[in-house]
This record gives C-alpha cells, sequence and structure tokens, in this order.
C-alpha cells in the first residue's frame, strides 16, 4: 500500500464537566467537535461519560464509553459512521514544588466504523496510550502545560502501520476563572505514523470546563480537555 503524506489544520472545541460524588469518586462528561481540512470541514465528534476514581492522593483509576462520529471516505463519497469505545486509565501524579507531573497509561478498545469487520476476524481493535503531562502553577488563576503522547495498537496491526500507532505533543495553558470554572486553549501536533506517508495535523484547540461542585484543595493534576 502506498500512502501519500498529508497536512491538515483544524479547530477542536470542547466542553467538558464533573460533578463530585464522594471524596474519592466523580463523574464527568465530555464532548468535543473538529473541524479539519484547514478549518473548513466538520470531521470528527465524541461524547465521553466516565467515573473517576481517586486511590490514594497521587493515584486515580477512571473508567469511561466514548461514542465518536468521524467523516470517512467510502466508496466514492464522506460519510459520518458512528464508533464506540471503552476505555480504562490509570494515572500515577506527582507535586513538586508548583510543579504538576502526571502519567497516564491508558487501555482502550474501539468498535471500527460502528460495526466488527469481516477484515480483521470480528475482533475489536484494541490500543495502550501513554501520556506525559508537566504543569507548572505559579499562581491559583494560570497553569501552562505540555503533554507528550504515544498510542500503541496491540492488535490487528496494519499493513502500512509502524510499531508506534500514533503520536501527540500538545502545548496549552489553562485559566481558571473559578475554581468550578476554567478555560483552556492549546496547540496540538499530532503524527498518524505510515511507513510509506505519515499523515500530520495541527490543530488550534479551547475547552472550557466547569465543576457542579466544589472541592476540596486537593493535590490533583488535571488532565488537558482536548484529546481522545
Amino acid at each position: 500500500m502506498i500512502a501519500q503524506i498529508t497536512h491538515d489544520t483544524g479547530l477542536w472545541a470542547s466542553f467538558a464537566a464533573d460533578k463530585k460524588l464522594n471524596k474519592k469518586q466523580e463523574l464527568y462528561m465530555k464532548t468535543q467537535v473538529r473541524f479539519m481540512d484547514n478549518f473548513n470541514t466538520f470531521t470528527y465528534h465524541f461524547i465521553d461519560v466516565g467515573l473517576s476514581n481517586r486511590i490514594t492522593k497521587n493515584i486515580a483509576f477512571d473508567v469511561s464509553y466514548v461514542l465518536n462520529t468521524r467523516r470517512r471516505y467510502v466508496t466514492e463519497s464522506f460519510i459520518y459512521q458512528p464508533r464506540h469505545q471503552v476505555y480504562c486509565n490509570f494515572t500515577l501524579k506527582k507535586e513538586l514544588g508548583n510543579w504538576r507531573l502526571a502519567n497516564r497509561n491508558q487501555f482502550q478498545t474501539d468498535l471500527e466504523d460502528g460495526q466488527f469487520s469481516t477484515s480483521n476476524n470480528g475482533t475489536l481493535d484494541y490500543f495502550y496510550r501513554n501520556k506525559s503531562t508537566i504543569k507548572f502553577k505559579p499562581n491559583k488563576k494560570w497553569e501552562p502545560y505540555v503533554f507528550y503522547e504515544m498510542y500503541f495498537r496491540l492488535n490487528n496491526k496494519r499493513e502500512w502501520e509502524d510499531a508506534i500507532y500514533r503520536h501527540r505533543i500538545c502545548g496549552g495553558i489553562e485559566y481558571n476563572f473559578t475554581k468550578r470554572k476554567s478555560i483552556n486553549c492549546y496547540y496540538l501536533f499530532q503524527q498518524q505514523i505510515k511507513r510509506k506517508g505519515p499523515d500530520y495535523v495541527n490543530a488550534i484547540g479551547i475547552a472550557y470546563n466547569y465543576s457542579f461542585k466544589k472541592t476540596k484543595k486537593e493535590s490533583n493534576v488535571k488532565e488537558p480537555a482536548p484529546q481522545s
């Protein structure tokens, strides 16, 4: 298979909300729309609903279900197809003065193209994603951050894929209006790693976050809202 190198620029816009159930558990919802093709075409949308469990001060475990819709080229035309995902996160966090460090390990399964495909013998696709985040919190309002993330497909590997399926690097800043409301602006670079010709994405993102209940001050690294 001979793939072409492609470059694209887009806008990713997100909204996230959470509600604390108790000292250890929190419900959350995230949704995002993406406009690609140099901001001209709606290509992707997801709704993510999950439960976050704080095991200790520095360890968290999440489980979530995601329904997304993406634009695909099939039989000489573009259509929008649904895809179901389930994932779990295991996150390690650490504070060092004004610095906040986090490493997230995610195991994710995809029901590709909304149905079981005969091309992979009717099985799900499984992915492992590792994301490392560094945040700096000079005061209560501003939190600049960077993160790097790698995707690995664990089964049904395509012939055109390399060992790493995809990687992302992102830099942004989160501004806290209050303890319950914040906005997050960022730039994200993504490379879909193909042996014959990689795909490059440059995304400008904006995310609004809202908490339905004030929480006590905790040593916690919030995950930036853009990515799925």
